[in-house]
């Protein structure tokens, strides 16, 4: 039995332990971005809090474990980028889905630059329909969208099928500063070796169903790899 990702892009059963996983991937994001940034930029990770309550009897609550995001800022403090990694929570129809939604807005309309990376199957897409189209014509069941500060209706986007290894995305900084790049299979490979995703139930049906085709592709690939 490998210990290692036995698929060459991305691992669909990460899902099963997205808490986890998603934690991790922050992390590791943030670590392959900190040494690439000039010497006045810093990468942070900040997490959602909201006060509910009537008058002065608010309460205090993280609406999601995983609301967290990284952000690049400068030495005084100015957002230059924001990078979510989207998780089912942001997804699916509901509050959650609306708080994200004001929080992208407030991020572009703040003149950030914008790195949704979205790796979960679950749910709906977050990504404007322009986006979403050439997803589902590239066949995608994941995808990168970038957007640049000051071009908020312009998408460079990262279509990825289940069977592509994930791609290197290029992440902007300020206006004339060259992109940083991050590789980010090598962050899930290096997500499934420390977290020991392994051990992941390889038995479980996937949830959303894949296609027949693709169904049959994975067990062949987990089979090959002692994980069936």
């Amino acid at each position: 039995m490998t210990t290692k990702n036995p698929f060459p892009g991305m691992n669909p059963f990460f899902e099963q332990q997205w808490r986890d996983a998603h934690a991790r991937l922050i992390t590791y994001l943030s670590d392959a971005l900190q040494p690439q940034l000039p010497p006045d930029l810093m990468v942070r990770t900040e997490t959602e809090v909201v006060a509910v309550g009537a008058g002065g009897a608010a309460v205090v609550y993280r609406p999601d474990e995983l609301a967290r995001w990284l952000e690049i800022r400068d030495t005084g403090g100015r957002l230059v980028t924001v990078l979510e990694l989207l998780s089912p929570t942001n997804k699916m129809e509901g509050e959650e889905r609306d708080r994200y939604r004001r929080k992208r807005r407030a991020f572009l309309g703040g003149g950030a630059n914008l790195v949704e990376i979205d790796l979960v199957r679950a749910g709906a897409s977050l990504f404007p329909e322009g986006v979403r189209q050439v997803l589902v014509g590239a066949g995608a069941c994941y995808a990168v969208g970038v957007v640049r500060a000051g071009r908020p209706s312009e998408h460079e986007v990262y279509p990825v099928r289940l069977r592509d290894r994930l791609p290197v995305i290029r992440v902007p900084l300020r206006p004339g500063e060259p992109d940083v790049v991050v590789d980010l299979q090598a962050l899930i490979d290096l997500s499934h070796e420390r977290g020991r995703y392994h051990l992941l139930d390889y038995r479980r049906e996937l949830d959303p169903r894949l296609s027949p085709e693709d169904e049959a592709w994975v067990d062949q690939v987990l089979r090959e790899h002692a994980l069936r």
